[in-house]
């Protein structure tokens, strides 16, 4: 495993799957782990029920495609393809729209740091 030595030297290592948690519990010098999933792990947990009034909470009508995006805004992270799909969606004639969940820049790409230092 590539990072089995950067898991070794962490005082937690974050896995994304449950099959990494059990490969690397099975080393000793490794004290902590904690499973995250990634977006595409997670379970949802909201029913459909909430899921209308989650809707009509934020004005969207129950013919809006609603395009989410999770995370932080990176340059690596293909946001420029992101707004490319949702322009193709949107001229295929769907009425689409996308909303973002998390924070605003991630502080990992300094690259972006001009971004969050004129949102404040």
């Amino acid at each position: 495993m590539v990072n089995l030595k950067l898991a070794r030297s962490c005082r937690v290592a974050i896995v994304t799957n449950n099959e990494d948690q059990v490969q690397l519990t099975a080393y000793p010098e490794i004290r902590r782990t904690e499973l995250i999933p990634i977006g595409s792990n997670i379970i949802p947990s909201v029913g459909a029920d909430q899921v209308v009034k989650l809707r009509q909470r934020w004005q969207l009508g129950s013919d809006k495609l609603v395009l989410a995006y999770f995370g932080f805004l990176n340059e690596s992270k293909g946001t420029e393809e992101l707004i490319a799909a949702l322009d193709s969606v949107r001229n295929s004639g769907y009425n689409a729209m996308l909303l973002m969940i998390g924070g605003e820049v991630g502080a990992s790409d300094p690259r972006m740091r001009h971004i969050s230092d004129t949102s404040s």
